[in-house]
């Protein structure tokens, strides 16, 4: 009800500002100037006060919206919960819970509770008269008193529809209205921003100076837990994915000038934003757009602003790939609930996030392979990084609660698995940041293309069709006809004077390096291989099968020790994690262990029981705090995947911010 309760504030205290609004409203008006010249002060003004919000409650939308524009400024709590006790008394159940933490009150009225939240649940709080750290209140007090009023009330509409959020009167919740049907909570992420959306004006921590009242589109997708598959993935294995609790979104509203206004937040702990603008004249060059090597070269051209080819890189990628004209910028927000570089694809997430969220605004009705397959050409043309495209079909296609099988032949989502009943999948980070752009990464994927080229000159001597992926070969056909052939190490020079190209159009050779090549070109080949098994034993499992379990976890140790061994991307710290699982053992409930992703460092992957990891993931985590000075990030949970989630629009009326999805 942000727009219903208009008031504002000169120096002489609260007065009505709202001529038009109606006869009554004005006389009580010129009744509280009496009152306050006779010396009653806010006496009868107050109750004027009260009945103006209740006449505005009633008022039409476009009354409302003007009384908006000309000024809407203060009102205090004690009027939102009296304007409360008049209007549909069982939506603002969530207005009296919210306001408690909006309007900071100190002290409750039992009578109030009542009003509002039900006899039953006023009766459990005259009974609980301690104070209540969250939101500040102390039940059991006789009036409202308002410790720190903000400026403006843009929170009441919004929240008499969150009835989901976390306050006093999460006991409806429970079950104690019957008139109250529960609703599915929307990811943390979306209640994050819908709080930050409605803070007031004058909180420089809200966005009331980001985004103006025009709608706003959100994307929100989740971070993903590489189960197993990995850096298998550029050469066509298949792949099996997890999508995690916490991940980011991106908010976006058109602009009326050609502008990018790009600010990023960081949940979870007090970080600054940061931010940046991007003219869209700097993605054009003559009368088109520029290529992918001049946007690459502005966006890492200040090390400090790099971080902006995800989000920029995406939008040009759009433009470029799709020949979408677009004659005005945008508003971003990126709003995070997981840390960057940790191995569970944040950066894919981003891409995604920011694809999505044109997506829907647009209404471009792309799929999911093709926003996939945008994300990754913004990663490897913009950004620099030469990745798969297992993280972005993972993190666009993911269904909550299930495994995504996916066969990177570019990126076909296969189906998605069950996790058997009791088990599941938590990730523990080593603290130790990695980037898919980083050397280790990028010369082992040379490897294995170095690799395929050469078994591509082989087979070329004896008439036979070459490769596209590395995968397309079995273990036994690798070892019997390829293995020896293949070098341990060569000098890129020596490479490049015999074959003369590895065939990958998103790395490049350096002449004075080594790479190795047996390895990296193993790797992939046997982890294919891995990854069937693995889905097999999976589903032996969910059918029962409780040995299936031990041979699904063996597996996952069998694919951080290729890491290790063929890739040597693992690193000690990882290493260490993934012994502690391994010595409690399948006994102890805990099945198995692996590096993810790109590797040398980031998270690991820990499968188990419920109950064991609940038990001794932690220990494993206070284990490695001990060696490394701080204690890990626990990634856990489950949520929707891009697709499944869809997309939310925003709209401000008379009745403040209001989101559905669309």
């Amino acid at each position: 009800m942000r727009d219903s309760f208009v008031a504002a504030e000169d120096d002489h205290g609260i007065r009505l500002a709202q001529p038009g609004i109606g006869q009554r409203a004005g006389n009580f008006h010129q009744r509280g100037k009496r009152g306050r010249q006779r010396g009653t002060k806010r006496g009868d003004f107050r109750q004027a006060v009260r009945w103006q919000l209740h006449a505005i409650v009633r008022a039409e939308q476009q009354a409302a919206d003007e009384a908006l524009q000309r000024g809407v400024r203060r009102v205090s709590a004690h009027d939102v919960k009296q304007a409360a006790r008049w209007n549909r008394p069982r939506e603002m159940a969530a207005v009296g819970a919210e306001a408690v933490e909006d309007f900071r009150v100190s002290e409750l009225d039992p009578h109030d509770i009542e009003q509002v939240g039900g006899a039953d649940f006023a009766e459990q709080r005259k009974l609980r008269r301690g104070r209540r750290e969250r939101g500040g209140a102390v039940a059991g007090g006789r009036r409202w008193r308002v410790v720190h009023p903000r400026d403006e009330c843009q929170r009441t509409a919004h929240i008499a529809s969150q009835t989901r959020a976390n306050s006093l009167f999460s006991a409806i919740r429970r079950g104690n209205d019957p008139g109250t049907v529960p609703t599915p909570a929307l990811p943390f992420e979306i209640q994050e921003f819908e709080r930050l959306l409605a803070r007031p004006n004058s909180d420089p921590t809200g966005l009331a100076g980001f985004f103006n009242s025009g709608e706003i589109f959100v994307g929100r997708v989740p971070a993903r837990l590489d189960v197993m598959g990995g850096i298998a993935d550029y050469s066509g294995a298949n792949v099996c994915e997890a999508v995690l609790g916490r991940g980011m979104l991106m908010a976006l509203q058109p602009r009326t000038d050609r502008t990018l206004r790009i600010r990023t937040l960081q949940e979870g702990r007090r970080t600054l934003p940061v931010e940046t603008r991007i003219p869209l004249d700097y993605f054009t060059a003559g009368d088109g757009l520029a290529g992918y090597a001049e946007v690459r070269e502005l966006c890492h051209a200040n090390p400090l602003s790099s971080w902006v080819a995800y989000i920029g890189g995406s939008i040009f990628t759009l433009l470029k790939e799709e020949a979408i004209p677009l004659p005005y910028g945008f508003s971003l927000l990126l709003l995070s609930a997981v840390p960057m570089n940790v191995g569970i694809g944040s950066s894919a997430a981003v891409e995604i996030g920011t694809l999505s969220a044109l997506n829907a605004y647009l209404g471009l009705g792309l799929d999911a392979a093709r926003i996939a397959r945008l994300g990754q050409m913004a990663e490897n043309h913009v950004v620099g990084a030469p990745c798969g495209i297992m993280d972005q079909t993972a993190i666009t296609s993911g269904r909550e609660g299930r495994l995504t099988h996916i066969l990177c032949r570019p990126g076909k989502v296969m189906g998605d698995l069950a996790i058997p009943a009791g088990t599941g999948f938590v990730g523990i980070s080593s603290m130790v940041r990695h980037s898919v752009a980083g050397n280790p990464y990028s010369d082992t994927r040379i490897g294995a293309f170095m690799g395929r080229r050469i078994i591509n000159d082989l087979r070329a001597r004896t008439g036979r069709a070459p490769l596209d992926y590395l995968t397309e070969l079995s273990v036994a056909e690798f070892d019997a006809q390829y293995a020896a052939a293949l070098p341990e190490k060569i000098l890129g020079s020596e490479f490049v004077a015999v074959h003369r190209t590895h065939d990958d159009p998103v790395t490049t050779i350096q002449p004075d390096a080594t790479y190795r090549v047996a390895g990296p070109t193993r790797h992939p080949i046997e982890e294919n291989e891995r990854v069937l098994r693995f889905m097999d034993a999976m589903r032996a499992a969910d059918g029962g099968d409780e040995a299936a379990l031990g041979q699904a976890g063996e597996l996952m140790y069998a694919a951080h020790e290729s890491y290790r061994e063929n890739c040597h991307l693992s690193v000690p710290e990882v290493d260490f994690l993934v012994e502690a699982v391994r010595k409690r053992g399948a006994a102890s409930g805990l099945y198995g262990a692996k590096i993810t992703g790109g590797g040398t460092g980031g998270t690991v992957a820990v499968f188990g029981k419920l109950d064991a990891l609940k038990k001794h993931v932690p220990e494993i985590a206070e284990e490695y705090s001990r060696r490394i000075g701080q204690l890990p990030d626990i990634f856990e949970g489950t949520s929707p995947g891009a697709l499944e989630f869809g997309a939310r629009r925003y709209q401000f009326a008379a009745n403040g911010w209001s989101g559905k999805q669309v």
